[in-house]
């Protein structure tokens, strides 16, 4: 995302954890802050001004998952901050789009997908002007072109996260995906996963 955003030559501020090599971000121009999304105080000053927060944060196995706290965090601080838009990249599978994934998929995923879902809730609930994009599989290859946004919960594959990157950054300018909520696929990948 912040390569697209740099791209259209919009400043960018991309909050990085402490220790994490951020000199691809410095070298296409973002703006760091060295900050935790779970620890308020580290970052909430950094987003003074900002015209949108998009938050992609997730976390590892083993590691404390942020898909709830750091996004009530993080929506706190907008709040706080004066920032009325937020985009908020969740996962296929949370809500209405429970049926959108596989079984196994659930099997591995349904702890991860519930504090997801009480973080949309949230934000839905902030009275923020919101976006929620629910991507399903993701893979790194190249971007396609054929990234898209639907509101039909129950479709999902896999979509390029570059192609992702670019749909969350429309968004951005597109007053018609306020208050929406939509799942990202590749058109040519529906029904494409990877469980």
């Amino acid at each position: 995302m912040v390569r697209v955003l740099r791209a259209a030559n919009r400043p960018v501020v991309a909050l990085v954890r402490p220790g994490s090599d951020a000199a691809e971000l410095e070298s296409i121009g973002a703006e760091i802050v060295r900050g935790d999304v779970m620890d308020h105080a580290s970052f909430a000053g950094s987003i003074d001004g900002a015209g949108a927060i998009i938050n992609c944060v997730g976390g590892k196995r083993g590691e404390p998952r942020p898909d709830l706290d750091g996004v009530k965090n993080l929506v706190d601080a907008a709040r706080q901050a004066g920032v009325r838009r937020f985009i908020l990249v969740s996962a296929a599978g949370v809500g209405d789009s429970y049926a959108a994934i596989s079984e196994r998929a659930h099997e591995f995923l349904d702890p991860v997908l519930e504090i997801k879902a009480q973080a949309e809730d949230y934000l839905r609930e902030s009275g923020l002007d919101y976006t929620i994009i629910r991507p399903g599989a993701m893979d790194s290859e190249p971007a396609s072109g054929n990234g898209l946004l639907t509101d039909d919960p129950l479709v999902s594959g896999t979509i390029h996260r570059a192609d992702l990157a670019r749909l969350v950054v429309e968004c951005l300018d597109d007053p018609a995906s306020l208050g929406r909520v939509c799942n990202a696929v590749d058109s040519e990948l529906i029904g494409v996963t990877f469980f």
